[in-house]
């Protein structure tokens, strides 16, 4: 296999429901998942989701499936929540760190990016 996935959920010649995601060791992240409409009625995406835990189980080859965002829908599996951060990596250079530290330390951007007063 390759780090690439996709899943589809097929009725007779029709794609009703599909996902686009990548596969780190033994973590596949859905990066973006859709449906048709039209049959909503059935929860085409949740019968496809359903199919890759299935999978995930009888061939063992998963730990985690994360779904990178914060749906409705994903009540109905009752996904754990995960505080996300974020990361700036830089370069082994001294001035990059020293002027990123002032920058990130100072006031204004602390109150814009992350809303402290």
């Amino acid at each position: 296999h390759g780090w690439m996935e996709w899943n589809f959920l097929e009725t007779g010649e029709k794609t009703i429901a599909a996902q686009y995601g990548i596969r780190i060791n033994r973590i596949l992240y859905l990066l973006k998942i859709g449906y048709d409409e039209k049959y909503s009625f059935c929860t085409p995406g949740n019968l496809l989701f359903n199919k890759v835990i299935e999978n995930a189980c009888r061939e063992g080859n998963l730990d985690e499936i994360n779904c990178v965002a914060d749906c409705v829908w994903h009540k109905n599996w009752g996904m754990k929540k995960r505080l996300l951060f974020d990361l700036i990596v830089l370069p082994k250079i001294p001035i990059f760190s020293a002027l990123l530290s002032r920058v990130l330390n100072s006031k204004i951007v602390q109150k814009l990016i992350w809303g402290i007063k």
